[in-house]
């Protein structure tokens, strides 16, 4: 053989054999360390899809909260610039193309993308990490239109939107975002989780789960399409539809705040529901310093219609008369001696002596030492029960995160007073929520609802599920004794304490309640929670409201002065709305309008030829011991119709007649000329801390007659 073709077969047999041992020894080995480019290449990846958290509406569909999903969207800057190299184009003139298609959709300004793009040494470049999904789809679809396919979209993160902004928000809640790491090459998911309100409550229905789609890259990083790879679906979340109707829940925070401000109040809580099914309409807590803070720390308070606890006071005497008329314990006409009643190591007392009145009358007047002696006619283990049947001292089930309970004690618990201070409010404690569904036993003929909060729920695929429906906990009375009960109520707004709540063609039933505030432990003399609790239209209640004013100022700790009008105010703004179903039943009536004219101060015998008159029919209390009328219902001014039936009280003592109508005012009164004891007398009653100096008759006042009082305040006078 040739030496030359020798030589030929030996290098290509030694180069072949070189080859191989390279090859076995790259295959065995790896001394390059090439295992993670081999990944690249052939390694599954998962693509995750992240789920939309399901939205927020109210009963009638509109939108309270939805999710937004933001992307970071970056540039393929390499593939940018062999565009402009394959079609002969300056970089630079795609540059302002894109920059100007980047400002059109979204906030940014064409100069911020443009020095972006301009400034880039690397192959990609991140031109924001907040797109929306909206301004990316218009983006998108107009870089395509212009021939640009270099937009790198990537998930980032998810917000909440509120489309009415604070408007319920304490109800609804908020959320904050989750990472996960999903443990397959430190990928990751995110979630918004609900931290409380609607959006914790009902977690599970509106977070959805994410889903995947596995895949294979090239060396580049470029997706290989290959068919029948595993995916899991992703699960998008649930839409709920609440039972709130936005249009009522705006009038009634808004009337909140007015109170709010107006009243001087440190609390402002409201409740609406449906009496007939148990919907809550509308439910809202106001706090004086709601406005000092942040939108999401708003949502993350306490939503206090379900979680306030105070004491309902007045507003629960309908309950114990309601019992006494089921059990046929006590009749209609019966009368009671509703003096102030001294008992042993206790004395109950009402505002002012209403002598011997009736059974209705205790209710319409308010009457403490008349419900204290029908709770004696009642028993102890009766009124136990009925509370207790009516959910006192339970939570309503209403499926809110942490509802409250309320407090009421065992009946082994009770102590000697305890029947005649629940009778009246005192000792118990609920939420605004429990009273207001109580109050719905009273309008729907007997029965204790489950409130509802949520109406139904929607899946992805337009499915409707746990669509609320009413769902009764126990019958509580019979339809007849409801009905002569409700009577009572009426008459509290037509002729007793809830009469400023009074409409012209509209019948409303209700109740006001004063209660003094329990601080450590004892009842504070400055204090109070004002309340009213009511339902309309009175032969056919459509819904029921609670209005409740924590710590109003104290002109104002009455029922009546403030929880009264902002219940007119919110049902007058309810009227206007289209739809409310009460203008097809209200009923024109051609009432006569009277003002109520000053009676206060006048002696009975001439208050009494007043009101003849003018053919005003009306009622007196304490007239046997009282020469001087000292308190009216309605006041001085107010509008009524010549249906209604005036209350007058009566005193024999001066002091209280000369006094009654500054007190109605609040405002500092005219102490000079008066003698030290009627100033003192006057001073008690309007809780001014009097400073006196000298003996005989008030010279001068440190503080000038007519200016608004603050509670204790301090006045100093001289005397000569």
């Amino acid at each position: 053989m040739d030496s030359r073709i020798k030589f030929i077969v030996g290098l290509s047999f030694f180069i072949i054999l070189s080859l191989a041992i390279y090859l076995f020894i790259l295959q065995t080995f790896d001394p390059f360390n090439l295992d993670h480019r081999k990944l690249e290449r052939y390694d599954e990846h998962k693509e995750f899809i992240m789920a939309n958290r399901g939205s927020i509406l109210d009963c009638n569909g509109t939108i309270l909260v939805n999710t937004k999903q933001y992307y970071q969207v970056d540039i393929d800057v390499n593939k940018l610039n062999n565009m402009a190299k394959k079609n002969k184009i300056s970089v630079t003139e795609y540059y302002k193309q894109i920059s100007e298609i980047f400002s059109m959709n979204t906030t940014l300004t064409t100069k911020e993308v443009y020095d972006k793009l301009l400034n880039t040494k690397s192959n990609t470049i991140v031109i924001s990490y907040n797109i929306d999904q909206n301004q990316l789809k218009k983006t998108s679809d107009q870089m395509r239109n212009a021939g640009f396919n270099v937009l790198i979209p990537v998930f980032n993160s998810s917000k909440r939107v509120y489309a009415k902004g604070t408007m319920a928000a304490r109800l609804l809640g908020l959320t904050k975002g989750r990472t996960d790491n999903t443990s397959f090459h430190t990928q990751y998911s995110y979630k918004l989780e609900g931290q409380n309100g609607i959006e914790k409550s009902y977690d599970a229905d509106l977070i959805g789960d994410y889903g995947w789609r596995k895949m294979k890259k090239d060396a580049r990083q470029y997706k290989i399409p290959i068919p029948n790879m595993d995916t899991k679906p992703v699960i998008h979340g649930s839409s709920i539809y609440l039972t709130i109707n936005s249009e009522i829940q705006e009038i009634l925070e808004n009337n909140l705040t007015k109170g709010l401000n107006q009243y001087k109040a440190k609390n402002a809580i409201g409740v609406i529901m449906n009496p007939n099914n148990g919907d809550i309409i509308a439910m809202a807590g106001i706090n004086e310093n709601d406005n000092k803070i942040s939108d999401n720390q708003l949502r993350g308070l306490s939503n206090m219609p379900t979680q306030f606890l105070f004491e309902p006071g007045s507003t629960l005497k309908p309950f114990v008369s309601l019992l006494a008329i089921e059990k046929d314990l006590v009749k209609e006409t019966d009368m009671f001696d509703c003096r102030t009643w001294k008992l042993p190591k206790r004395t109950i007392r009402d505002s002012h002596e209403l002598g011997t009145i009736s059974f209705r009358d205790i209710i319409v007047h308010s009457s403490n030492v008349g419900i204290s002696k029908i709770a004696d006619i009642i028993g102890n283990e009766n009124l136990y029960q009925h509370y207790t049947n009516l959910g006192f001292g339970s939570s309503t089930n209403v499926n809110l995160i942490d509802e409250y309970s309320g407090r009421f004690s065992k009946l082994s618990d009770w102590s000697q007073f305890t029947l005649h201070s629940i009778s009246f409010g005192q000792e118990i404690s609920m939420t605004p929520l429990q009273l207001a569904n109580a109050y719905c036993v009273l309008a729907n003929g007997g029965e204790l609802l489950k409130p509802n909060i949520i109406k139904k729920k929607k899946d992805i695929n337009g499915k409707y599920f746990d669509i609320a429906n009413k769902r009764v906990i126990r019958a509580i009375s019979s339809k007849n004794a409801i009905q002569l009960n409700n009577g009572f109520l009426y008459d509290v707004v037509e002729r007793g304490t809830g009469m400023n709540t009074r409409f012209e063609n509209i019948k409303i039933a209700g109740k006001t309640g004063t209660s003094e505030k329990a601080v450590d432990g004892k009842y504070s003399t400055t204090k109070y929670i004002a309340s009213f609790a009511g339902f309309f239209p009175y032969e056919n209640p459509a819904y029921v409201m609670v209005i409740i004013f924590d710590e109003p100022d104290y002109r104002y700790r009455f029922g009546s002065s403030s929880a009264v009008p902002t219940f007119k105010n919110v049902l007058e703004e309810m009227l206007t709305l289209p739809d409310c179903s009460i203008i097809s039943e209200m009923k024109t009536n051609n009432h006569k309008v009277i003002i109520m004219p000053q009676l206060t101060g006048f002696k009975t015998e001439d208050a009494k030829k007043i009101l003849k008159n003018k053919n005003i029919d009306y009622q007196i209390f304490n007239e046997d011991n009282g020469v001087y009328v000292v308190k009216q219902y309605p006041q001085a001014g107010v509008h009524f119709t010549d249906k209604n039936i005036v209350s007058l009280y009566c005193s024999n003592n001066e002091d209280e007649v000369e006094i009654t109508n500054m007190v109605d005012k609040m405002t500092m009164p005219n102490l000079v000329g008066l003698s030290l004891r009627q100033a003192i007398h006057l001073s008690k009653i309007l809780k001014i801390n009097l400073i006196i100096k000298g003996n005989g008759h008030i010279v001068s006042q440190s503080v000038k007659a007519g200016e608004n009082l603050n509670y204790q305040q301090k006045c100093v006078v001289v005397a000569n």
